[in-house]
């Protein structure tokens, strides 16, 4: 069971489908609007949904929500069609606050066992969040922890977006705070358990960013590009690459937000995306022409492109 797909940000309390339908050759398309579960937060359903979803091999959506739960502080849970139109939902971790982490905002992303990976922002051993797995077990799904935040000075914390895999098997990821402004990490599975590699710590007054609170995404020559909140020349956050060298992992900015009017200030949540020409396309909070209510840019939609002598 492998993930094939990821859908999109949800709204905080419920999950639902739109279907496009043709309806004849020529005809004008219909949409279809389906609420697949509407979550309660009460008698151990959970609530508050962050992350994107992804779905198995089956067809069937994976999740997580902040909030409710056996516990109150978030699930991961699981829901399955029916094949006659309805759609059940199985809880299938509670988190136990404050003997695990919990609250995850994350999206989930599968291995090729079938194996589940997200983050957790609060608690863990040193009250600074997690890495968990869920690995399919008899009678259900077992959770173990990777890896725990915090445990020294240059290690980040508060881990809010989901992470990619490659094809070793090794995690990236990102956490916005500590390690002094954020940074970037790799975790990569052994015989004795789980190792974290930092790949890049964000800094102070550098113009490298800071904030990284969107996760990365990995492009096929195994570098990985992000983005950040605040940091960069204009103080308005940057998209950034930490390419993999035979030296080891190298940052560079790619762009700058803030330069212009129009430009967008302040990408503070939802990963890139790569196209297969390799343009990179994301959001900002705010920034560009529009003002919006209470001041400010109402945000951007942009696009970075590669040219020929390696500026984007």
């Amino acid at each position: 069971m492998e993930w094939t797909r990821t859908l999109s940000r949800l709204s905080k309390g419920v999950i639902f489908a739109v279907l496009v339908l043709a309806l004849s050759s020529g005809s004008t398309a219909q949409t279809n609007f389906t609420v697949l579960h509407n979550f309660t937060g009460r008698d151990g359903d959970g609530g508050g949904l962050w992350g994107s979803l992804v779905l198995d091999s089956q067809g069937n959506v994976y999740g997580t929500t902040s909030g409710g739960g056996a516990y109150r502080y978030g699930t991961v849970f699981d829901l399955t069609p029916d094949g006659n139109g309805s759609w059940t939902e199985t809880v299938l971790h509670s988190f136990d606050y404050p003997s695990e982490a919990g609250a995850p905002t994350s999206s989930l992303v599968f291995d090729t066992a079938g194996n589940l990976y997200g983050t957790a922002p609060i608690g863990g051993d040193h009250q600074a969040g997690d890495v968990f797995e869920l690995s399919p077990a008899s009678g259900g799904w077992k959770e173990s922890i990777i890896y725990d935040f915090g445990d020294s000075s240059n290690d980040g914390f508060k881990p809010y977006a989901g992470m990619v895999i490659d094809g070793a098997g090794n995690l990236y990821g990102t956490t916005p705070e500590g390690g002094v402004n954020g940074d970037v990490f790799e975790l990569s599975p052994g015989l004795g358990g789980w190792t974290e590699s930092i790949l890049h710590n964000f800094c102070t007054g550098c113009n490298d960013g800071g904030a990284p609170y969107a996760g990365v995404i990995l492009d096929p020559a195994g570098d990985l590009y992000g983005i950040t909140e605040g940091g960069g020349t204009y103080a308005a956050g940057t998209v950034y690459e930490v390419k993999h060298t035979q030296s080891g992992w190298t940052e560079r900015v790619l762009h700058d937000f803030g330069s212009n009017a129009r430009d967008g200030v302040g990408p503070r949540v939802g990963a890139l995306t790569m196209d297969s020409s390799g343009n990179i396309y994301g959001t900002t909070s705010s920034g560009g022409t529009h003002v919006c209510l209470g001041g400010g840019g109402c945000g951007t939609i942009f696009k970075l492109s590669l040219g020929p002598k390696g500026h984007w």
